[in-house]
């Protein structure tokens, strides 16, 4: 079992037994309703694929690209998760898209130089990552959909591993 999957393990068996709202980015941790919350991840979900994806693409460093496809391989299989939560709970299937903010975000990696793509990517990713935890660990201590919480919870640990991951890239690279 990988690293990552362990880190996310261990945070779903930690979060299923706390019930302490955490305040998020916008709110406190139970202010959106669990199609709410299935929609925002899916967005995040579906900005941090399409961004690594442009990393895979245009990034010079070679650990910048190895960020970009742990990146496209958790966040494909986050979704799958919520999906497949989604179904078990009988809520409507995962429709994502992206918000106006994801989709500048998008267009800025687009139109970023070949010297300045992968500063930019990891400057982006490091706040980004720090919301997701942040949201989805709002969700997996305070959402009333269990099978939702429970993906909520993966979600969070796959985040966290991120965020750290992202530093460390930045650390070792000097980007």
């Amino acid at each position: 079992m990988s690293k990552r999957l362990v880190a996310a393990a261990m945070l779903a068996a930690l979060l299923s037994g706390c019930s302490t709202v955490q305040t998020v980015v916008g709110g406190t941790a139970g202010s959106e309703d669990t199609a709410g919350y299935i929609a925002r991840a899916a967005s995040e979900d579906l900005f941090a694929m399409q961004a690594s994806q442009l990393a895979l693409a245009q990034a010079q460093n070679s650990e910048v690209r190895q960020l970009a496809r742990w990146m496209i391989k958790d966040h494909s299989m986050a979704t799958q998760e919520l999906a497949a939560a989604a179904l078990e709970a009988h809520l409507d299937p995962l429709q994502p898209g992206l918000t106006g903010g994801q989709q500048q975000m998008l267009d800025a990696l687009r139109n970023a130089s070949a010297g300045s793509f992968d500063s930019l990517y990891l400057r982006q990713q490091l706040p980004f990552q720090q919301a997701a935890m942040r949201f989805h660990q709002g969700y997996a201590l305070s959402g009333n959909v269990e099978p939702v919480r429970f993906a909520a919870s993966t979600a969070s640990g796959l985040a966290i591993q991120h965020y750290q991951d992202v530093r460390r890239v930045r650390r070792e690279t000097g980007l």
